[in-house]
């Protein structure tokens, strides 16, 4: 997965986009339409999650340091995520 930063100082000129991070991710199990990863995201902007069919997990990736937290064994080919609620922060 790259993640790439389209506009780093907001001008809205996309022409000084930039690669901040290439991050290994588990194996597809592309199959038709199905077997494709997915990534979502908290409702709150802090956490990534996206699947890896192809070995069974879905991974965990903190927004703040771009790293990967964990990565779970879920079995079956998870292919959809959704990301309900968030922590209490207190608001």
């Amino acid at each position: 997965m790259s993640i790439v930063q389209l506009d780093p100082n907001q001008d809205l000129d996309f022409s000084d986009a930039q690669l901040l991070e290439t991050i290994p991710v588990g194996h597809s199990a592309v199959e038709g339409h199905y077997g494709h990863h997915q990534i979502t995201f908290d409702h709150a902007g802090q956490y990534a999650f996206w699947t890896n069919p192809g070995d069974s997990t879905i991974s965990i990736m903190s927004l703040k340091d771009l790293g990967v937290l964990a990565t779970m064994p879920v079995g079956g080919k998870p292919t959809k995520l959704i990301a309900l609620g968030e922590e209490d922060h207190g608001h």
